[in-house]
């Protein structure tokens, strides 16, 4: 009785069935080359028929493929294709957030035409009805753009987001805080909005920093550029709220010029978040293009298949 590391099963299965595959095989070959018999070419292909069969029944020219093309190439093919996608997704979302960021621009642009337009007015010179009516139609333009821009963003950014957080359980302890359906989920929900999404991205960027070789991250501090991207990106979204409700109330051209100018803050407020989310995207998308598949990372059951000892008499 001995002990001995044996291939997975479906591989001694393999070794067990080839013989009588080629058996078969060989059986066929000969019953269509039995009208040959009678000459030289008709021998050759008995005799060479007859020497691969009795080297199939030894076992020899038999070639096994190894565990790692077998079983392992799957998950390393995963994991690489985990990370190529992540970074397709990465670089979309990048290029959008570029996009809002010339929208953002185009924003300020306008509300300073605007402004001028209300210093006139506040000097006793009021704008032609062309005039306003141009300001206007340029203003819900740039207006419509951001918000497709925005929703653009948004679809890429949790597209992004729920694979890059499903990539985590292909390297490491395989383990996250939250699942993928939570990790996008929490975007939606009043109130937890304020906190969930920034545990979701603080877990995501250090187990992608460290390969994710832990279970736990929730004690360890979020990055100071991850802290001042989500504190910028709660202030603009407040102030965006606020600026179209002080616009409603303004009735003074005086009041006019205020709102403007908080428009502004506004806008440069946000091209300062969407920069510092480009560099988050890019940031995370840096760290798991590190992501590489090791023996620990390959499923429980494909390590048990190749490492488990079988008993032979």
């Amino acid at each position: 009785m001995t002990f001995h590391r044996s291939p997975p099963g479906f591989l001694t299965y393999g070794r067990a069935w080839a013989p009588a595959a080629l058996d078969a095989g060989c059986g066929a070959l000969s019953r269509r080359s039995s009208g040959m018999a009678g000459s030289a070419p008709g021998c050759a292909v008995a005799r060479s028929l007859r020497h691969a069969r009795a080297r199939c029944r030894g076992g020899e020219g038999m070639r096994i493929a190894p565990p790692e093309a077998v079983g392992y190439a799957p998950m390393c093919d995963d994991l690489s294709h985990g990370r190529r996608v992540e970074r397709r997704l990465a670089r979309w979302t990048a290029c959008f957030l570029l996009l809002f960021l010339a929208l953002d621009a185009g924003g300020i642009a306008c509300r300073m035409s605007e402004r001028a337009m209300f210093v006139r007015m506040a000097a006793g010179a009021p704008p032609t009805p062309q005039e306003a009516a141009t300001h206007d139609a340029r203003r819900h333009g740039v207006e419509l753009l951001t918000l497709a821009a925005f929703a653009g963003t948004a679809v890429l950014w949790l597209a992004w987001l729920r694979l890059a957080y499903g990539n985590l359980a292909l390297v490491g302890s395989k383990r996250s805080r939250f699942t993928r359906r939570g990790a996008v989920g929490y975007w939606f929900i009043p109130v937890v909005n304020l906190v969930r999404p920034f545990q979701v991205m603080k877990d995501l960027w250090l187990r992608s920093e460290s390969m994710n070789d832990r279970d736990a991250y929730d004690q360890l501090p979020a990055p100071s550029f991850l802290s001042a991207w989500w504190g910028i990106f709660l202030a603009d979204g407040g102030l965006a709220i606020a600026v179209p409700s002080l616009l409603r109330q303004a009735g003074t051209p005086a009041d006019l010029i205020d709102v403007t100018d908080l428009g502004i803050v506004v806008n440069l407020v946000g091209a300062v978040a969407v920069l510092l989310a480009i560099g988050v995207v890019r940031g995370i998308d840096r760290r798991q293009q590190c992501f590489e598949a090791t023996l620990s990372d390959l499923p429980a059951a494909v390590q048990r298949a190749a490492h488990t000892p079988r008993l032979h008499a």
